[in-house]
């Protein structure tokens, strides 16, 4: 009985210990209460804030606010920038073997900025490990924000290339798309770590350095008479043979074994300039390569020994030497220089009456859409545009068919700028996003667009630009254009990173790494 008694009361004792836990949860499980000491998963990244004193050296060829003075260009903070922070991080590779790269941790925007606009305070916050001594590079632009794909869905790009393909020989597009600074990429002079407290971190100042020099080439014959070249093309060689240097690509930043890319840098001054505004990754004690042609004849010019240093303007007379003219065959060859009728190259007449719908043909001319074409003669292009809103002249013609099978996007820009056949007073390129905006907004279905989208880098990813009104008009004027799986085409856009491709399926466009494979078309500025 005693047994019994215990029995129960230890009993009564278990029972009221679990009524008192059960109250207890019950009252933790309360929306009003918040447990603050949990413990955070072991592997969960810690977010610090971050503040940066940063300067921009007064000579530098940053040129967005771009101005020459005295051979030397300046430019200034502006608080809408945004600057990419990189940790030197150490990645396994496959087979268990490790490197160290700069990883995209963070980004940050200026505040404070001085009066002179080279100097400001760069605030923001950066993700994941970081300890006192760590290493930080920082690469304007940043691009917050952009997302690209990586071949199984979308995610934020870590592969910070830098891009100056699609140069047209003017100061006010080096100024809009070709500023690009960075600090040290050397450890030993890279932005140091020097204190965490905490999720505040204290860094050493940033000093930025231009990654490009400006050229400004004057180019005449050996004459002194202005050579107006509508594709100008610069190659770099070393003095010991080692080949072309990286004039149109720099390496990504952040691969840990990047595949040299670049080489000849070609530039395509809408209707033809003897006064060619160059951004180009310096070089030092090269051989230089320019070759000029205006439409009728080729320029070179050779000069060894060449120093352009990054964060430099250079303003260059150049006089080079005729080395071939493209003449009719029938023409007399005593002449010195082929009047424009007796080139063997079409040549478009832009003061002719021409509308959307009109093809041109390969002899240069524009055909009515129900016109015969003469023997020999066949469409290349038909009238999509004609305005001056979208880096034209006069209007925009799309080629009838894409150039070749898919590619990246370095590839597809310089496809679109060889495009055949050469026509004098127009020029061949990729589209930008503005092109194929303008081409779709004369094509609409009614309700499909907000006309005040039209915007070439800074829209929205994935803002949807129906464009199934164009698709008809391609399709009727028998020009393809490629529908499903396989339907991205490139555009000229890109961030220093990326290049945006639109998709005639989803009717979207999209940021993407530029080593990626897509179609190409080429676009006749005239």
């Amino acid at each position: 009985m005693k047994e019994l008694k215990s029995f129960r009361a230890e009993s009564m004792k278990s029972w009221l210990f679990l009524m008192t836990a059960a109250l207890i949860i019950t009252a933790c499980s309360s929306d009003d209460i918040a447990v603050d000491d949990e413990p955070q998963p072991a592997d969960t990244p810690v977010t610090y804030t971050l503040s940066i004193d940063a300067t921009r050296t007064p000579d530098a060829d940053l040129t967005r606010a771009l101005a020459l003075e005295d051979k030397t260009l300046n430019a200034t903070w502006t608080a809408t920038d945004v600057v990419a922070v990189m940790k030197y991080t150490q990645i396994t590779l496959t087979g268990d073997q490790t490197t160290s790269i700069w990883k995209i941790v963070g980004y940050l925007k200026p505040a404070n900025i001085s009066s002179d606009g080279l100097s400001c305070t760069l605030s923001g916050s950066i993700t994941g490990s970081i300890a006192t001594g760590d290493k930080l590079q920082l690469v304007y632009p940043g691009q917050e924000g952009v997302k690209v794909e990586d071949g199984e869905g979308e995610s934020q790009s870590q592969d910070f290339s830098i891009v100056y393909l699609n140069q047209d020989g003017t100061f006010a597009k080096l100024a809009k798309e070709y500023d690009y600074c960075r600090t040290p990429q050397q450890l030993y002079k890279a932005v140091e770590v020097t204190a965490v407290d905490g999720t505040s971190i204290t860094t050493s100042a940033a000093t930025f350095t231009s990654n490009q020099a400006i050229v400004k080439f004057i180019l005449t014959d050996k004459n002194g008479n202005a050579v107006n070249a509508k594709e100008l093309s610069i190659d770099a060689v070393s003095n010991n043979g080692a080949g072309s240097h990286q004039l149109s690509f720099c390496e990504p930043l952040t691969e840990p074994n990047p595949e040299g890319s670049g080489g000849i840098l070609k530039i395509y001054p809408s209707g033809g300039s003897n006064e060619v505004y160059a951004a180009l990754s310096g070089v030092s004690g090269s051989k230089v390569f320019l070759t000029a042609k205006d439409g009728y004849n080729s320029y070179e010019y050779t000069k060894e020994n060449v120093t352009f240093k990054n964060g430099k303007y250079y303003v260059i007379n150049v006089k080079m030497i005729k080395t071939s003219t493209n003449v009719n065959p029938n023409a007399q060859t005593t002449e010195p220089d082929p009047e424009p009728n007796s080139t063997s190259e079409p040549s478009l007449n832009v003061n002719s009456q021409y509308s959307v719908g009109q093809y041109i043909g390969s002899d240069g001319k524009f055909y009515a859409a129900n016109a015969t074409f003469p023997s020999g003669v066949t469409k290349v292009a038909v009238i999509a545009y004609v305005g001056k809103d979208s880096d034209c002249a006069n209007g925009l013609a799309i080629a009838m068919n894409d150039d070749g099978s898919a590619t990246s996007w370095g590839d597809a820009v310089l496809r679109a700028a060889n495009h055949q056949p050469t026509i004098l007073n127009a020029v061949w390129r990729l589209p930008s996003m503005t092109d194929l905006q303008h081409m779709f907004i004369e094509w609409r279905i009614n309700g499909d667009y907000n006309d005040d989208y039209i915007d070439d880098l800074h829209m929205p990813n994935k803002q949807l630009f129906k464009s199934q009104g164009f698709v008809n008009f391609l399709q009727t004027a028998g020009a393809a254009v490629a529908r499903g799986t396989d339907d991205r085409y490139w555009t000229s856009s890109h961030t220093s990173y990326s290049g945006w491709s639109y998709s005639f399926n989803t009717f979207s466009f999209y940021a993407c790494l530029q080593t990626k494979s897509y179609r190409v078309r080429a676009v006749l500025a005239f």
